[in-house]
């Protein structure tokens, strides 16, 4: 890897207003050695969302009055972190930032009704006073707003099961209440749940949108390779939308994705080393629905990432643990332990998988 890895980018965490955006935009941009406005938008991939034009005025403070969009945000900071081939999971510390920005910044007073009634012409005013005087008439009673959902991106996990329940054939979930129902070959162990490559545990309905960015981690031992083994998956019709595992083919660990034009191709970030049977090792998969990138961590390392070109397919059913789905039918089936699995509704940090990872249990 290059020096870009060991060179930490700015620290956007605490801005507190658009002209320290600004300022530590520019300073991205010099860390990742300036790069120029043609190159940043190459490098931001396929959404467009850095036209030269626009980058110039807010960089030179053109836009100041207005915070930048977070597509034009996170697509500049990936751009900047992709010229120094550092891990794009730095992405979410401005993800972060930008959303506290947002939510700090005060919402203008509108406009009073004598305000407003300046501005217009009368033609204007009087349609208005029309409308108000049929509405007043045809409104009907007891109706009421739409309500206004926060942002559901949390920084727990949306489902976390644990498979330390030792009995009975349900996984709990301590997250939430997507209980994991487990059939065919599984047994409870003191260190988990033990599969036979038949087995699996499920969820009767989708936890969450993995299309729209998410990440998966669980500590896994595997006990046979050869074969495709796959550790967690969420179902997307006849295909998964990702697989979490061993694929057999490379003889690596994988974090996989279906194209979701074409089910028979797929994308998958491997290991560079083949796993070793018998020992627990933690794996973590993240995906950015803005780069539209897999990457794979292994012991809270990042060892490899792909581009998934039309970006993930929906996940229209269940989580399973324990198996994949192709054409319809199971396949891939685990051997060995799987414990600990987490699902969250975004991109994960390096160094929260890095926590994730050194939290080793006894097995």
């Amino acid at each position: 890897m290059t020096k870009g890895l060991f060179d930490a980018p700015p620290d956007p965490t605490g801005i507190s207003g658009n002209a320290e955006l600004i300022a530590k935009l520019n300073e991205l941009r010099g860390w990742a050695g300036t790069p120029s406005l043609r190159r940043l938008r190459a490098l931001a991939g396929p959404s467009d969302a850095l036209p030269p034009a626009t980058v110039s005025d807010i960089l030179t403070g053109k836009r100041l009055a207005r915070t930048p969009r977070l597509e034009f945000v996170e697509a500049f900071v990936l751009a900047c972190l992709r010229a120094r081939e550092h891990d794009e999971a730095a992405l979410v510390a401005w993800t972060r930032a930008w959303r506290a920005l947002a939510a700090a910044e005060p919402v203008p007073a509108p406009p009073t009704v004598v305000e407003r009634q300046r501005r217009a012409p009368w033609w204007m005013r009087r349609a208005v006073r029309v409308a108000l005087a049929l509405l007043c008439l045809c409104v009907l009673p007891g109706a009421q707003a739409a309500p206004v959902h926060a942002d559901a991106t949390r920084a727990e996990p949306v489902t976390w099961w644990k498979l330390d329940d030792g009995a009975g054939t349900s996984a709990a979930d301590s997250a939430g209440g997507a209980a994991a129902q487990l059939s065919g070959g599984v047994t409870w162990t003191p260190t988990g749940a033990e599969f036979d490559g038949s087995g699996r545990a499920s969820t009767d309905h989708r936890v969450l949108a993995p299309e729209n960015g998410f990440s998966v981690t669980a500590w896994v031992r595997l006990t046979a390779t050869g074969d495709w083994a796959t550790a967690v998956s969420a179902r997307g019709g006849e295909f998964d939308a990702f697989l979490l595992g061993y694929n057999g083919d490379a003889d690596a660990w994988s974090f996989a994705a279906p194209h979701a034009d074409d089910g028979d191709v797929i994308s998958a970030a491997l290991s560079g080393t083949p796993p070793r049977r018998n020992r627990w090792t933690h794996l973590g998969g993240v995906y950015s629905a803005v780069s539209r990138r897999l990457t794979l961590y292994v012991d809270g390392a990042a060892v490899g990432s792909s581009e998934l070109p039309g970006g993930l397919r929906g996940a229209t059913g269940a989580f399973d643990i324990g198996r994949a789905v192709y054409r319809g039918r199971h396949n891939s089936g685990w051997r060995g332990s799987i414990r600990d699995v987490r699902l969250f509704d975004r991109p994960v940090g390096r160094s929260e998988l890095n926590a994730l990872a050194n939290a080793k249990f006894s097995g």
